[in-house]
């Protein structure tokens, strides 16, 4: 894993989840690894039939600076597929000169799909609204704190309404439809 930091993050995702089975997954293509030699992505598997599978970073948050928020970003997906762990490896490397696309209220062309079988291909920088502010904030023995942001899967046009009414607009539709984030062929809000 490398760093204190990035102990400190997966004893905060362990703590957080500690029925779920792990497994840790590196990514060697592309730059990277070379910036950020300890990134991994940590999968975690649903617990009972009804959970997601749970895919967070763990490494990002080591990239950044003190004049910036410390972040680490999740996915949640109904299967497991390796698709989540390229998604957070390119996402991650976004981050690193261009953290200011990765705050909360902005989304991200993904360039494809989320997952197969969909066609939403924008994730929305999130609240962790699922798991509320327990994973949303670990403390470091530093004094410093991570923040854990979700990537709501959203389509194109969401995204266009997003950037044309703001987030509070946009979530306000999603809540007003009810929908299930974890499917991937849901119909958009606008």
């Amino acid at each position: 894993m490398g760093s204190q930091k990035n102990f400190e993050v997966l004893t905060h995702i362990r703590k957080f989840f500690p029925d779920r089975d792990v497994e840790f997954f590196s990514w060697d293509a592309g730059p990277l690894s070379a910036v950020a030699p300890n990134f991994c992505v940590v999968r975690l598997a649903p617990s009972k039939e009804s959970d997601a599978w749970i895919y967070l970073t763990c490494g990002v948050s080591s990239l950044g600076q003190n004049e910036r928020e410390l972040c680490e970003f999740f996915i949640l997906s109904p299967t497991e597929t390796p698709i989540h762990v390229e998604s957070l490896a390119m996402l991650s490397y976004l981050a690193i000169d261009n953290s200011e696309k990765l705050q909360i209220g902005k989304s991200v062309a993904i360039g494809r799909p989320w997952i197969e079988n969909s066609s939403l291909d924008h994730f929305l920088i999130s609240l962790p609204y699922p798991f509320g502010p327990d994973l949303e904030w670990c403390e470091l023995s530093n004094s410093q704190s991570v923040r854990f942001l979700w990537l709501l899967p959203i389509w194109s046009k969401e995204s266009a309404f997003l950037y044309d009414h703001g987030v509070e607009a946009l979530e306000g539709k999603l809540d007003k439809e009810g929908i299930d984030f974890l499917d991937v062929t849901r119909k958009s809000v606008v």
